[in-house]
Formats: C-alpha cells, structure tokens, sequence
C-alpha cells in the first residue's frame, strides 16, 4: 500500500504533489495517483530563478481526477510575473 509513494516519490516532490493536489487529507488511493502522475514524468515543481517563487505544474493524461488543483502559471523556467516582465521588455527591445 502506497509503495510508490514512499519508495520511489521524494519526500520534497511529495509535499509538492500535495501542495499542488489543494486537498488537505488524501486518501491511499490518491496518493497512488499523485505518485504515478509524478513517476511517469507528468508533474514537476521548481523555483523561478529571478524571483524564487515555488511554481507547481502537472499534466495528467486525464483532468477528471485533478479538479481545484494549483496549477501555476509559467513562461519557460519564469513564474508568470517575471515571464510577462521578460515578454513586455523583450517586445519593447523588438521595437
């Protein structure tokens, strides 16, 4: 029961998968869930690098069973607010 979970997801990437769930208490078969979207390389999370902010994004092959998740907005590797800087003052430098 939760094997994946606990064997094979990182205890970083769990609290991402959680935190990008948006449901306070999961059961054993959401967790299952959560650890196969991340295993089969549909889940990722990482930190802007011009301003730090945390971005979590998925891409399950089925929406059904991710309704009310966190899903961030990006541009690239930037969070959507530095991404809209750089697209803004590189349409200004194209000028």
């Amino acid at each position: 029961m939760n094997d994946k979970w606990y064997d094979d997801v990182p205890c970083d990437k769990q609290d991402d998968l959680i935190e990008w769930y948006n449901v306070r208490d999961i059961s054993d078969d959401e967790r299952e869930m959560l650890a196969e979207l991340y295993l089969n390389g549909n889940f990722w999370s990482w930190y802007c690098p011009v301003c730090g902010e945390k971005i979590l994004a998925g891409n399950p092959s089925n929406w059904d069973e991710f309704q009310g998740v966190c899903q961030s907005e990006y541009v690239g590797e930037l969070c959507e607010d530095c991404g809209g800087m750089y697209l803004r003052l590189k349409e200004y430098a194209d000028c």
